[in-house]
């Protein structure tokens, strides 16, 4: 099986090293290639895009535009892989991340994705889900909502191609987050089977390691106005919705018995946010003309 990585990167050198230096360390015996798709408006990943191609085959894609789902549909354009996977410009993956991949694909011909689980770079921490780790099994749309981690999902190429991540939303947007979840749903929306396997594992840096307090709120502010947008999109019920609200404040002892105090100024943010994204969402759909509000995000463009 080949294997396609998209890297969607800005503003980060040593930390695209970082990954690119994990990836020449894989014991994968096929063959993959890395897309980098470049938002830098310079010059500084051109060494290192070089200093690497010597290992393994990268693309060098560049794009002006700070988007990142217009970045990774780029990368999908270019991708020719069997099986596609979308790490972040900062994350880590283990010498046999790729392997366990691919054994899960052999293993499940019925399987047209799989989530993995995203650790610290140090210890077994999970640093993307708000609680434990759930046990492995198949992702359904509320699932896909909890383990929705595009720097561990990895999916089947002929099921990559056609979808395309909506570039109305997540970072480069108001709505900061949620197109990957987006991009999962409507493959599940496809009939699409993803399964969650926490055996899968990719590093990610700890955003309390990496940001001060007042930058968490302003990220995490940024990311709730997202998840509140995709919400909306969704057509989620008002009673959902105030449960998602409400759910921010209820994880407060979660974070005070793991010592996250950086994290509690962020909560009430979120649960704003979230309110302010689902509102949004329905503000902008009376106000577009509705072949706009409901445009589908998987056309190809040209279509």
């Amino acid at each position: 099986m080949d294997v396609s990585l998209i890297v969607a990167t800005v503003d980060r050198v040593d930390e695209t090293r970082r990954l690119l230096d994990s990836l020449s360390r894989q014991t994968f015996p096929g063959r993959f290639e890395v897309i980098v798709v470049d938002q830098n408006p310079d010059d500084r990943l051109v060494e290192l895009v070089a200093t690497y191609g010597r290992q393994f085959p990268i693309r060098h894609v560049r794009q002006e535009r700070r988007l990142l789902s217009r970045a990774r549909n780029a990368g999908l354009a270019a991708a020719s892989g069997d099986l596609i996977g979308f790490p972040d410009d900062d994350c880590v993956y283990e010498p046999t991340t790729l392997n366990a991949v691919a054994a899960f694909f052999r293993n499940h011909p019925d399987q047209a994705g799989v989530i993995g689980n995203v650790l610290g770079l140090d210890g077994d921490d999970t640093v993307m889900l708000m609680g434990a780790a759930p046990g492995p099994g198949p992702v359904d749309q509320a699932l896909a909502w909890e383990v929705g981690m595009t720097a561990a999902f990895f999916i089947r190429g002929a099921a990559a191609q056609q979808l395309r991540f909506d570039e109305r939303i997540g970072p480069g947007t108001w709505w900061g987050c949620g197109e990957d979840v987006d991009f999962m749903l409507r493959g599940l929306d496809r009939g699409a089977r993803v399964y969650y396997q926490p055996g899968i594992v990719v590093r990610h840096p700890r955003r309390i390691d990496t940001h001060t307090a007042m930058q968490l709120v302003r990220r995490y502010f940024s990311y709730a106005r997202g998840t509140g947008y995709l919400m909306g999109k969704r057509r989620f019920a008002l009673k959902t919705v105030a449960g998602s609200v409400v759910e921010p404040l209820c994880k407060l002892g979660w974070f005070v018995r793991r010592r996250h105090w950086k994290d509690l100024p962020s909560l009430p943010v979120v649960a704003v946010g979230r309110l302010i994204g689902y509102l949004g969402y329905w503000t902008l759909a009376l106000v577009r003309p509705r072949n706009d509000a409901d445009s589908n995000p998987d056309r190809p463009p040209g279509d």
